[in-house]
Formats: C-alpha cells, sequence, structure tokens
C-alpha cells in the first residue's frame, strides 16, 4: 500500500529537508532525539510552527519533535512512501539484522500505550534503519505517531502486514519505490 502522508507532515518534512545542509540547525535538530518536546529548547525555533496551541502535549507534537530530530539524524535516507513495518522488512531482507531480532522490536514497539512511550522507543529502532540505508517514509511515520493515542490498533496492523508481507512483485523484490528528495 502506497500512502505519503497528511498534508502538515509532507510539510514538516519538506522544511526539514531544506535544513538538510545547514549544520547548525541538523545539530539543533538532533540535541532533541529521545527527549519530551517540552524539553526541546533548540528545537522549538524550526519545528513549533508545526504545533498548533491547542495540540501541544498530543501525538502531533510527539510526532513532530521526533520526526525532526530523527531526521536530523538521518537527513539523506532515500525516501518512500511505506510503512516503518515495510522499512524494516527490508532491513530484514538485506541480512543486516536478524528477522527476529527486528520482529521483536517491532512487536516490543507496538506494546507502546501512548504516543509518548512510542516516541520514546523509536530512536533504537530508527538507527537501525539508517545504519542499513533502509529507505523511510518521515512523513508517514509523523501520521502513525500522530494517531497512535487514538488507533493504535490500525498503525499496528498495518505495520505488522507490512513486516510479514512477502514481496508480490518483481519491482518490489529488487528496489524500494521511493518519492525523490522528500
Amino acid at each position: 500500500m502506497s500512502y505519503q502522508g497528511p498534508e502538515w507532515a509532507i510539510a514538516l518534512v519538506q522544511q526539514l529537508a531544506k535544513y538538510r545542509n545547514n549544520s547548525g540547525i541538523m545539530a539543533d535538530l538532533r540535541r532533541g532525539r529521545g527527549k519530551e518536546p517540552v524539553d526541546c529548547i533548540t528545537m522549538h525555533r524550526w519545528v513549533c510552527r508545526f504545533v498548533p496551541d491547542g495540540q501541544v502535549g498530543t501525538g502531533k507534537e510527539w510526532a513532530v519533535y521526533t520526526v525532526a530530530s530523527q531526521f536530523a539524524l538521518n537527513p539523506n535516507a532515500k525516501a518512500c512512501d511505506r510503512s516503518l513495518g515495510w522499512s524494516l522488512r527490508e532491513v530484514a531482507r538485506s541480512g543486516r539484522f536478524s528477522e527476529q531480532g527486528l520482529e521483536a522490536r517491532l512487536i516490543r514497539l507496538s506494546r507502546s500505550r501512548t504516543s509518548a512511550q512510542l516516541c520514546k522507543q523509536l530512536p533504537g529502532l530508527l538507527s537501525v534503519l539508517a545504519s542499513s540505508r533502509a529507505p523511510i517514509s518521515w512523513p508517514l511515520l509523523a501520521s502513525d505517531i500522530n494517531q497512535w493515542d487514538f488507533d493504535s490498533a490500525k498503525v499496528i496492523r498495518r505495520w505488522m502486514r507490512d513486516f510479514y508481507q512477502p514481496p508480490n512483485n518483481k519491482q518490489e523484490q529488487t528496489a524500494p519505490t521511493t518519492q525523490g528528495a522528500i
């Protein structure tokens, strides 16, 4: 299934992509890795505009700050329009990490009760994607984090389905679906 994410998430990632070559901004964003949004003082200048006042403390705030800090650690990741589960499946198929280990991490991640818990566990898993140079959909990940507090079951089902689903065509077996510079 192909999906890019909601407009706000696409706009966030497009803005982050503009910062890609600015080492100062990237450093400010990286300092937020694994922290609660309220503690990400250096990030506010660059990303707070994506969180309306009524959504402070929500999944959307966690999504914006988590994706921004993780993007800054891996700004040149190949983009795709697939879920986190699909990206992890690609890492497993590459042989760089064991499928069982990735499966266990994905299951542990899926047990998160809130978007805050989810975001505290994501950095380790996203480091695996970065070290494997796996493609990732930053907008879709932001959307999934935002949706977590309301319908985590839907996100979990998609991630698990995409992780366990065998490739269904020759194109998917050989290359990820990419969407360019985002």
